[in-house]
């Protein structure tokens, strides 16, 4: 069955994940395109990059991969190589950053985010947070900003991630709870940043401030934040 689909950014193509497989579309014509794309056990997540021509993928097999959108070959040879963000863990988020030239991944049983480079896949950095990884997303418009959600109840804002030598710095977001954040989104403008955490409580802060905006408590768990296109309001569900 199909756990998650998707479309690329420019509506050319759509990515289906089933618990063992992952295939690309042809968003017009419905045929499939290339072979289907596997991981060593199941996959665990895929999404496209927001220039389109790239899909990154993870697997219980603890590995990340990049792939053409375009054939579903991989990216390029660096990508044939199993690459860990941690050998013993397995990776439970990925993002791209606003530039398509990095990808961003955490895991939930590692303290570490880390940065790779789509075109020569070594780790660029580094980033330790104090607290296990929940959730990571990037910046809109910002290839050098990111945010991740952490198990402490607390949401980081970084800056200046894929800068060098240009050191990290971080902003802390008080979840006002201990509770895990499992959920980080950026507003399309970059302003707000929202946030979901396991006792169903959802917030919004103004960037760069420890203030909330807004606070939504509910009575289920919360399983998505979505900001409306001009950041006027967020969907919780």
């Amino acid at each position: 069955a199909v756990q998650y689909a998707e479309f690329s950014q420019n509506g050319q193509y759509l990515l289906t994940r089933t618990a063992l497989v992952i295939k690309i579309w042809n968003a017009k014509t419905g045929v499939q395109i290339g072979s289907d794309i596997a991981h060593g056990a199941s996959v665990s997540l895929a999404i496209f990059s927001p220039d389109s021509q790239y899909i990154v993928t993870t697997g219980a097999d603890k590995t990340l991969k990049v792939w053409k959108a375009s054939d579903g070959t991989i990216a390029n040879t660096g990508w044939s190589t199993s690459r860990y963000h941690n050998s013993l863990y397995a990776i439970t988020s990925i993002a791209f950053s606003a530039d398509s030239s990095y990808v961003i991944t955490g895991s939930s049983s590692d303290t570490n985010v880390k940065l790779w480079k789509v075109s020569d896949p070594t780790i660029v950095k580094t980033l330790a947070v104090g607290a296990y990884v929940k959730s990571v997303a990037p910046h809109p418009t910002d290839s050098t900003k990111a945010a991740v959600g952490l198990s402490n109840g607390y949401a980081k804002t970084i800056k200046n991630f894929t800068t060098t030598p240009a050191p990290d710095t971080v902003t802390y977001h008080m979840g006002l709870s201990t509770y895990a954040v499992n959920f980080v989104k950026y507003s399309p403008n970059g302003i707000y940043l929202a946030t979901g955490d396991s006792n169903k409580v959802a917030r919004v802060f103004t960037i760069g401030t420890a203030t909330t905006t807004k606070t939504l408590t509910g009575t289920t768990n919360i399983k998505s934040l979505v900001f409306s296109p001009g950041s006027q309001y967020v969907l919780v569900t």
